[in-house]
């Protein structure tokens, strides 16, 4: 099959022709960073244009900002860097991220999440994470915010109820203006809609991910049945240029 019809083919090709411009022009993050929308991929860009206008509408809300399943961070810092830029001065808002970085064969996992398990850990990864470099990654990002001193970014490492128990100990009054629930399994997503979600805002943002995407079932169900028993709490919409995230939920 022609590349340009098979999307395997084609990614691999476009990282193939991109690699091949890094090592000849000797490019270094600096310059990458600097220059960041020549080498990002289009559906990537469309990831971070989905989290900018999800953030717009919350950004005259109340809350801090939640992430659960963190992985490298890229979510964690977009919400950082757009905080930093658009709410420099309101120093109260955090970014708490939440995830144990032992990907999805560490864990107990569901019958419903073991096709969407095995389908993503052949296409992509096992999504474990080095925690020592996420959380010098914290640092470093955390380093350039405009009052230094003052991180933005807290991580919860752990399983989700241990961190969030402690999350609740450590920060009783915080509420929420979004959430970004990206763990894609039926337990985790089931646990986090029914803590995390009566401490979002009135007008606020629940991102959900993987609702509606295959191969996560399991998300889509835990969804489902979360919003059977709030039927008329909140209001589904999605994103018509984006597909992860793929849909939201606005808290009435």
């Amino acid at each position: 099959m022609d590349s340009k019809f098979d999307p395997v083919l084609r990614d691999a090709h476009y990282w193939r022709e991109m690699n091949q411009v890094f090592s000849e022009n000797d490019l270094n993050l600096k310059f990458i960073s600097k220059n960041s929308p020549v080498f990002t991929m289009r559906r990537h860009l469309a990831q971070y244009l989905a989290y900018y206008e999800l953030f717009k509408r919350v950004v005259d809300l109340p809350g801090s900002i939640a992430e659960f399943g963190v992985f490298w961070g890229s979510g964690l810092f977009t919400w950082l860097d757009l905080m930093e830029l658009f709410l420099p001065t309101d120093r109260g808002r955090k970014i708490f991220g939440f995830d144990d970085f032992k990907g999805y064969r560490k864990r107990s996992i569901s019958e419903i999440d073991l096709h969407g398990v095995e389908f993503i850990e052949k296409v992509s990864s096992t999504f474990n994470t080095p925690t020592d470099a996420i959380k010098k990654l914290i640092r470093i990002k955390n380093s350039d915010n405009l009052v230094p001193n003052d991180p933005r970014v807290v991580l919860y490492e752990g399983d989700i109820e241990a961190s969030w128990n402690k999350f609740i100990k450590e920060n009783s009054g915080v509420r929420f203006s979004l959430i970004n629930i990206d763990f894609n399994l039926y337990l985790a997503t089931q646990y986090v809609l029914e803590k995390a979600v009566p401490l979002v805002v009135p007008g606020g943002v629940i991102i959900l991910r993987g609702y509606g995407v295959k191969p996560w079932e399991g998300e889509s169900r835990a969804v489902d049945e979360f919003l059977s028993k709030h039927p008329s709490q909140f209001r589904m919409k999605n994103i018509r240029f984006n597909n992860t995230p793929n849909a939201y939920l606005v808290k009435i």
